[in-house]
């Protein structure tokens, strides 16, 4: 689940590189300034677990701050997540309502899954790698652009986009050659004139899971509170 950019441009192909297309696409899962409510499924081999929780997005020139705070359920109520990207440079903060504390994520530990979310806090952050140049494939109803990314320690991220529109797909995440993470765009439309992500799925390959991802189309939004942002804030849960 990588949650940047832009609004969907139609341009031609060869005017595109790999960070272009991936801002234009993967940029729909939350595009500017902009919050919505957002309800997950998650199917274990236990059974299956509800959790809402919203999203807010804020652009303030070149740096980029993603708050998720859930909703539900009572053992999650509350607990925050904040990210700041500037550049190349990414933090991510913790409240933990059951201990009262904002806890600051070390790089040492941003592989590890985010709280109640299925994916890792440097998958939200989008840190690094490198970015191959963009590979045309078939695809089973169009065109696909295939974009690699690659990290130090061997990692690979591969992005499926349609070639016309510029729609993403699907992610794929390698770790030492072997899938373990697919997250498959469902839906995707537009809320207010703008496009937007609005149901997708992450597969877990390595524990089992099935995370299903839904926005409620009522509740996005483009004005949100930028004081809502600081981390001095995260404690405040109404």
């Amino acid at each position: 689940m990588r949650i940047w950019l832009v609004s969907l441009f139609a341009l031609s192909a060869w005017a595109l590189d790999s960070r272009e297309i991936l801002e234009k696409s993967v940029g729909l899962f939350a595009g500017g300034d902009i919050a919505f409510d957002v309800e997950s499924r998650v199917e274990t081999g236990g059974g299956v677990q509800i959790r809402r929780f919203r999203v807010a997005r804020l652009e303030d020139g070149p740096k980029e701050s993603l708050l998720i705070r859930f909703v539900s359920p009572p053992t999650l109520r509350c607990t925050a997540i904040l990210t700041v990207k500037e550049g190349e440079e990414a933090k991510s903060f913790v409240y933990f309502p059951s201990i009262g504390r904002i806890r600051a994520i070390p790089r040492s530990k941003a592989n590890r899954e985010a709280v109640g979310l299925g994916i890792s806090y440097a998958e939200l952050q989008g840190r690094g790698g490198k970015l191959l140049p963009p590979r045309e494939r078939p695809g089973p109803d169009a065109t696909l652009y295939e974009i690699e990314r690659r990290q130090r320690n061997g990692a690979r991220t591969l992005y499926l986009v349609r070639k016309d529109g510029l729609r993403l797909e699907e992610i794929r995440f390698y770790r030492k050659g072997d899938l373990i993470k697919r997250v498959v765009v469902e839906r995707a439309g537009e809320v207010g004139g703008k496009p937007i992500v609005l149901q997708w799925r992450v597969e877990e390959r390595r524990k089992g899971e099935v995370w299903h991802f839904r926005v409620d189309p009522a509740s996005v939004t483009h004005r949100v509170d930028p004081a809502a942002f600081k981390k001095s804030r995260l404690k405040r849960c109404v």
